[in-house]
């Protein structure tokens, strides 16, 4: 097989990030592969036919008409050009941790450890959702005590407004405990407010801060407030996703220019003012939900507010 990478997802960037990954683990591959660049470490692969003032000279003609990213597909092999991408994807992480819960504390686990984590629900809506307009958003986010964010579920469906809210609880009562639930501070906001006002008192409390909002800052673009708060915690290498969450990944591929940004819209809603729990992560041999349940049933719990999502 023979071509050049013009997209993160394609079958040559898959076999490519395979190799690369046997490689790392001293592994075998299916595939023998040769990978090039027109440049490598600074020096033309073919210097007889394209010299390095040939090469700079169709990087600039691509840059002047704002292509530069057809330079880093078609010359560079890469989907991306990563010297001028907001998101770094390649500093993306995966992860495929389990979510528990114990004594009222929330926990991602695998067969090696437990991670305490404090859980955010981020939510974007649409006024209006069908096939013309953008999609609702919740965003189910965990941070952990080393401010490493994990994105563990979403929500991304066209679905009416007034159907949000009980959406809204499904999701927080899956992941239960959740330390707060940041619903855009707009019009379509006081729906929200509304349906939680009709709920009994244990139903709010599973969704705290619902009813209260965020508002954006004023004067900020969408898009330099995306960029200052997510290209730090994604270009530093600390937000960790699932394999199967590829949309939020396109979306960040192709910010700040792409067609939809509302996933990136609902994570800023659960990161923004999210905070680490003290607890490090320990040995999973170390962890019975059971055995924590009984032992700890009898300790007083926090009350939180579910207006505000803070201490009372």
């Amino acid at each position: 097989m023979i071509g050049t990478i013009v997209h993160y997802d394609s079958a040559l960037q898959a076999i490519y990030d395979g190799y690369l990954e046997a490689k790392d683990k001293d592994e075998e591959y299916t595939w023998d592969v040769i990978f090039h660049r027109v440049l490598e470490d600074g020096k033309p692969l073919w210097e007889s036919y394209f010299n390095k003032k040939k090469i700079n000279q169709i990087r600039k003609d691509y840059e002047n008409v704002g292509q530069l990213h057809k330079f880093a597909q078609e010359y560079m092999n890469d989907a991306r050009d990563l010297a001028t991408a907001k998101f770094k994807i390649d500093k993306l992480q995966h992860h495929d941790y389990q979510f528990v819960s114990s004594n009222k504390q929330a926990y991602i686990r695998d067969n090696d450890k437990i991670i305490p984590v404090n859980v955010y629900i981020g939510v974007d809506l649409a006024y209006e959702s069908n096939a013309h307009n953008d999609f609702q958003v919740i965003m189910v986010t965990a941070v952990d005590s080393e401010k490493n964010f994990y994105i563990l579920d979403y929500y991304h469906e066209h679905l009416p407004l007034y159907e949000m809210p009980q959406k809204i609880f499904e999701y927080a009562k899956m992941y239960s405990p959740v330390r707060r639930v940041n619903v855009e501070h707009v019009g379509a906001q006081g729906i929200i407010k509304d349906s939680v006002n009709k709920m009994g008192g244990f139903d709010r409390k599973m969704a705290p801060g619902i009813a209260r909002g965020v508002r954006p800052p004023n004067g900020i673009k969408k898009e330099d407030r995306l960029e200052s708060a997510l290209c730090p915690i994604v270009n530093r290498g600390k937000l960790f996703h699932r394999k199967i969450h590829q949309e939020i990944v396109d979306e960040m591929f192709h910010f700040p220019k792409g067609k939809n940004d509302d996933l990136l819209d609902g994570l800023w809603y659960s990161v923004v003012n999210a905070r680490s729990p003290l607890s490090k992560s320990f040995s999973s041999d170390k962890f019975d939900v059971e055995k924590s349940d009984r032992r700890k049933k009898s300790k007083k719990s926090i009350v939180r507010s579910w207006i505000t999502g803070q201490r009372t």
